[in-house]
């Protein structure tokens, strides 16, 4: 399904490989956008949302906002006219961004060989992966469960 869109264009610029080695895609945040992103920020969210169209399909993010994020991310989608839908599968809240985006690297680097685009052709199109919906759970779980045994006091 995907191996059309791997030499594909940045869906805003037409650059292409906008992202970083973990596969996060930060030029196309939201926060970004909207002038909204502070390195400094407190409470982000770590979200895992599936595809309806394709239920093997998963997105793992950060954002302030949340289902903004998914209705940005939705929109973005059918402006490129690709068949996917996103709904929110679970989110947990962190005390900062900065440990946000390391748990979300970490998440990103176990599933990065499963990826389903290698450019952007949307906005967060690189974080896209693969998966069994049992063990994509288990894995954010798992996360989530580390980010509330280490939280900052």
């Amino acid at each position: 399904m995907s191996s059309e869109y791997f030499h594909g264009y940045h869906w805003k610029n037409g650059s292409a490989c906008n992202y970083n080695e973990a596969g996060i895609d930060k030029s196309c945040w939201l926060e970004n956008e909207t002038g909204l992103y502070n390195k400094n920020d407190h409470n982000i969210s770590v979200y895992l949302l599936q595809d309806n169209r394709h239920t093997n399909i998963f997105k793992i993010g950060i954002s302030k906002l949340v289902y903004t994020r998914i209705s940005s991310l939705n929109s973005d989608i059918r402006c490129v006219k690709l068949n996917h839908e996103f709904t929110l599968v679970k989110y947990f809240i962190v005390d900062s961004r900065m440990y946000a985006e390391l748990i979300e690297k970490v998440l990103l680097q176990q599933f990065n060989k499963f990826r389903v685009y290698r450019r952007s052709l949307f906005s967060g199109a690189t974080e896209l992966f693969t998966g069994d919906r049992v063990e994509v759970i288990k894995v954010f779980n798992n996360a989530e469960m580390f980010s509330i045994s280490n939280k900052v006091v």
